[in-house]
Order: C-alpha cells, then sequence, then structure tokens
C-alpha cells in the first residue's frame, strides 16, 4: 500500500455504548510455556465493533479476542500479540476476513478488522482489536470510522504501536473527540514515535 499523508475534515462522532461481558474459549492449538507465560503477562485483549455503537467485549487471550472479531473465521491465531505480529501467514489470513461470514453474534458483517492498536512497542501487551463492516476505501479525504474516547475501553493514553488491516490508515488524535495533536493516516508501525506515544485518546480510520 502506498503512504497516504492526508488532512481530513473532522467527523462527527456518534455516542458510545459499551457492553463488556467474557467468552469461552474458543479451539486452542499447541503452544510453547514461554508464549503462554507472555500471553498471561500481557493483561486483556478486547474487541471494539465500530459498526455496533462500540460494543466491546474483552477477553483473557489474543486468540480469543480474534476469534471474536472474525466471527469465527480464525479460531487458531498466536497467544502472544507479538507472535502474531511476525506471523504473515496470520497476518493474511487477517486481511482477507474483508467481506467474509456474519459474526455470530449480530446482524451486522461487523467481522473485518481495521486495526489492531497494543500498549507497548513492537506490538505487546494488551490489545485493543477494531472491526468494520466493509474495507477502508482509497478515496482520498474521507474517514470510514471514528471511534472518539479510547478511555470508555481502558485505552486511554496508552497506545506505542499498531497494525493495519481491510486497505485501512488510522489517525491517532492526543484528546478524545479528535482534538489536539494528531499523526496523520499510516499504515503499521512497531513504534508510535515519541510524541503519541502513551497519549492518544480517539482514532480515526480512512
Amino acid at each position: 500500500m502506498k503512504i497516504k499523508t492526508r488532512i481530513t475534515a473532522i467527523a462527527a462522532a456518534a455516542g458510545l455504548v459499551l457492553g463488556v461481558h467474557s467468552s469461552t474459549a474458543l479451539a486452542r492449538g499447541p503452544q510453547s510455556a514461554a508464549a503462554s507465560a507472555r500471553a498471561q503477562a500481557a493483561g486483556r485483549h478486547c474487541v471494539v465493533h465500530l459498526a455496533a455503537h462500540g460494543r466491546t467485549s474483552c477477553h483473557r487471550t489474543f486468540r480469543q479476542a480474534i476469534a471474536d472479531a472474525t466471527g469465527g473465521q480464525i479460531t487458531d491465531a498466536p497467544l502472544d500479540p507479538a507472535d502474531a505480529a511476525s506471523d504473515q501467514t496470520f497476518n493474511r489470513r487477517l486481511d482477507s476476513t474483508a467481506g467474509g461470514k456474519k459474526h455470530a453474534r449480530t446482524t451486522l458483517q461487523d467481522t473485518i478488522v481495521v486495526s489492531i492498536e497494543y500498549e507497548h512497542a513492537d506490538y505487546g501487551g494488551s490489545s485493543r482489536v477494531f472491526t468494520g463492516t466493509h474495507p477502508c476505501t482509497a478515496t482520498t479525504g474521507d474517514v470510514d470510522f471514528v471511534y472518539s474516547n479510547l478511555a470508555a475501553v481502558g485505552f486511554d493514553n496508552t497506545i506505542s504501536s499498531f497494525m493495519t488491516f481491510g486497505n485501512c490508515f488510522v489517525s491517532h488524535f492526543e484528546n478524545p473527540d479528535f482534538g489536539g495533536i494528531r499523526t496523520v493516516f499510516e499504515p503499521s508501525r512497531t513504534y508510535i514515535g515519541d510524541l503519541m506515544n502513551d497519549r492518544t485518546s480517539s482514532l480515526q480510520w480512512s
């Protein structure tokens, strides 16, 4: 994908409706003791369904979060987020969910991952997986999805790295409701940079 650097008009964000619930364990695959220990230390992994007014579900493992985010299309993701980020086969599978099955718990096709935001640099720590109903468009100046307040999902001033999917680039804003300093729309970054490290409060995808 080509790097896009563009300024977009700020879209008014809809109010967020937050519903947090736990999930049952999904398919388990072989794992190393080290990967299991890292996964447990990483903390919670939550999925934010943008098309469902920010409906959020949190999980004990990254694998469970990906199974939820993809509507059960991928149930064997690596347990450790950093391992998943370096697994090119997994990332291609995740990118190919665009236009996939309907989510098991909603009538919306809200199973396209648009980005995964990570607590630490190099895709480590806790994560928030954001999903939408369609891949992002290539139109210059548009905004496909927005999320106005990361405090609602316990991730305010936390993001240090991120990965994008579904043809999406993401812009990180310092304040809720897209205020303060911001990044341009960017693809995956192992480190968000000193200026915005642990300072993001709202997001837009294009």
